[in-house]
């Protein structure tokens, strides 16, 4: 859709994108697939960081939570307050979730995945952890050493 528009859309249909993702009376599913489009063409944008945040931030399916963590893994972004997102995933009381964040943390630049390295490492080591979910953090971690 947007991504692949020569030249990039203009900032009317980002903002416009922006605000379907702000609405809270819209499928999660869909607004989770815009901000994926809009963080691979912007993710340090200062207004898809603070939507995305704001996402995150209402009740959410498993499967919007994840789209978007992958979105900001796909994005490749260095930006902290995004990786940041990432990592307080790692964390989520959802194996789903905590295994997708641990999964993206492999797709981001190496400086990225350091930001993430502790929590991945405390991942690593819970034994309590379902064993995919403890594998995909010691595979991101890999990329560190």
């Amino acid at each position: 859709m947007f991504e692949r528009m020569r030249p990039h859309p203009p900032g009317s249909a980002i903002t416009a994108a922006l605000a379907f993702a702000g609405r809270t009376d819209r499928d999660n599913m869909a607004q989770a697939s815009a901000l994926s489009v809009l963080l691979k063409m912007t993710s340090g944008s200062t207004g898809v960081v603070a939507a995305v945040q704001e996402f995150l931030a209402r009740p959410l399916t498993t499967q919007a939570k994840e789209a978007v963590l992958n979105g900001i893994a796909n994005s490749h972004t260095k930006d902290q307050r995004l990786v940041q997102m990432l990592a307080t995933a790692l964390d989520d009381p959802d194996e789903g979730v905590k295994f997708t964040a641990a999964q993206g943390s492999q797709r981001l630049p190496k400086e990225a995945t350091l930001q993430a390295q502790p929590s991945l490492q405390r991942l690593a080591a819970d034994t309590s952890q379902p064993t995919e979910v403890r594998a995909a953090a010691k595979s991101a971690l890999q990329k560190v050493r």
